[in-house]
């Protein structure tokens, strides 16, 4: 396991490239996003999946939401939709998981474009989504360094890469909305939910 810790080096380009030599080689990335700390992978790759659902000892049909570098990458998976867009343009980049149908497809996949500069470069590089699961073991809490994370572990999980930004703000898990009907349903609540507009008919899932 390698450790890289961003607050000493300066040098973004080297971490940039480092990372993405880790994301492509299908390894798994511990990193500050702009929530909590996330366990990263390339998607979509049901390789990866596995790898962070064995990370955080969780079950690998759990879902995993994914990271976009830009609003435009969205269209490449889900139809176009008139609400959407307008929602993604009010509200991202931020901390809001989005639920979508995929084009030609019964399957919903939860989309976010971070408002965090490494994550957005590291999609747009790979040219790629990024799965990016929170940092911790099933059932416990969210991690906002590094060693709250490992703490959590009797035996150390085997992460190929650290990015280590120190103790991050906390901020809540991202609001998940899904879209249904041409109405957002709210699956987890966040305080941003006070922004956002009451014409896009949010309402609590039953």
């Amino acid at each position: 396991m390698k450790t890289i810790d961003i607050l000493l080096n300066h040098n973004v380009e080297d971490i940039l490239t480092q990372t993405v030599e880790v994301l492509n080689g299908g390894g798994v990335v511990l990193m500050p996003s702009d929530t909590c700390y996330g366990l990263s992978a390339k998607a979509l790759s049901h390789e990866s999946v596995k790898k962070i659902a064995s990370i955080k000892q969780q079950s690998v049909d759990k879902p995993i939401s994914v990271f976009l570098g830009n609003k435009k990458m969205l269209w490449d998976f889900v139809e176009k939709d008139p609400i959407i867009e307008e929602f993604i343009e009010l509200y991202w980049p931020g901390p809001v998981t989005l639920i979508l149908p995929l084009k030609n497809s019964d399957e919903f996949i939860g989309f976010r474009l971070p408002d965090h500069g490494l994550m957005q470069e590291l999609s747009n590089r790979l040219n790629s989504l990024i799965y990016t699961s929170s940092a911790n073991m099933h059932g416990k809490p969210e991690a906002y360094n590094v060693h709250q994370f490992f703490d959590q572990f009797e035996i150390k999980p085997n992460i190929d890469l650290v990015l280590d930004a120190g103790t991050v703000d906390f901020r809540p898990p991202s609001l998940v909305l899904k879209f249904l009907d041409n109405q957002f349903v709210v699956l987890r609540e966040h305080p941003i939910i006070q922004n956002i507009g009451l014409n896009f008919l949010l309402k609590k899932e039953n």
